[in-house]
């Protein structure tokens, strides 16, 4: 299989994190709660103000690289998780700084990162309650909230995590997403060995269609970065579903020969965080993109 330059970046050198060049004032934090549904800009300084419920389920979004808030899965996820109950929804708008050539850009997302982690101290929100949605930004988010109090954030879903120059054996595993970065961290692989991350990484890492190329892809970039995405529209379908099923396998080719572990659980928003292990299930080529049970 052909491979993109992204790739090659990644057979050859990790990231190198002295070039990050991220700013505070480059990373945008827009809050929408039952207050403020329309949205309002909260900063360390001010996040107090807001008077968010430090009790109320907490959901951070964070976007990838050359990636906004414009993507047209933002405001979905936002009414979607409003139509389940009062939530705290904060999507991070790192534009700026995870728009540059790429080396650059995965090194920025450590200090990224730590910006999240101090607006999340400064809110006082119970960190049992925060969710963080991206991946190895928000890796280095959850890395900073134990530096500093000594305590784990809830969950992270790594949403494709990726490949390039983080898949790296020169890389240690606690300079990118993995297991321990929170107390649950489940991970969907949709472009796995291209431009997201193969191996599993994280408490519960889930293969869909066997975690390469989805259906109604094409074998192209376009493609790869179709199929790169999808991991956000199968993680949105979740959340408000308990009945998309994964079954725990060995391997793709074992689950597709129908030789599992007896073992089910659900997929996305609502699994059990005591979950562990490897999962498969099937998705369809259009949305709806998951299969319901």
């Amino acid at each position: 299989m052909a491979t993109s330059p992204l790739m090659e970046l990644a057979r050859t050198t990790p990231v190198d994190f002295k070039l990050a060049n991220a700013l505070k004032t480059e990373i945008t934090f827009h809050l929408f709660t039952s207050k403020f549904h329309n949205g309002v800009v909260v900063t360390e300084e001010n996040v107090e103000e807001a008077k968010i419920k430090v009790n109320v389920p907490t959901k951070i979004f964070i976007h990838g690289w050359n990636s906004n808030l414009q993507g047209n899965w933002y405001n979905a996820f936002r009414d979607e998780y409003f139509n389940k109950g009062e939530h705290n929804i904060i999507y991070v708008d790192w534009f700026i700084p995870g728009s540059k050539e790429y080396p650059i850009s995965a090194a920025n997302v450590k200090p990224v990162g730590r910006y999240i982690a101090e607006l999340i101290v400064a809110s006082k929100i119970n960190l049992k309650t925060v969710h963080l949605i991206g991946a190895h930004v928000a890796s280095w988010a959850g890395k900073r909230v134990q530096e500093v109090t000594g305590n784990k954030i809830n969950r992270i879903t790594g949403l494709d995590p990726a490949s390039p120059k983080f898949d790296n054996v020169l890389l240690p595993k606690n300079q990118r997403l993995n297991e321990s970065d929170a107390d649950f961290v489940d991970v969907i692989h949709t472009d796995a060995g291209y431009y997201g991350f193969k191996t599993p990484i994280g408490t519960v890492d889930f293969y869909p269609n066997g975690g390469g190329l989805q259906p109604g892809c094409n074998p192209d970039e376009a493609g790869h970065n179709d199929s790169h995405g999808r991991s956000n529209w199968y993680f949105l379908e979740s959340i408000t579903s308990t009945d998309i099923k994964a079954v725990k396998s060995k391997s793709w080719e074992d689950f597709l020969k129908g030789d599992y572990e007896n073992e089910t659980i659900t997929f996305g928003e609502n699994m059990l965080l005591s979950e562990k292990g490897i999962y498969y299930f099937k998705t369809n080529a259009s949305r709806p993109y998951t299969i319901h049970s």
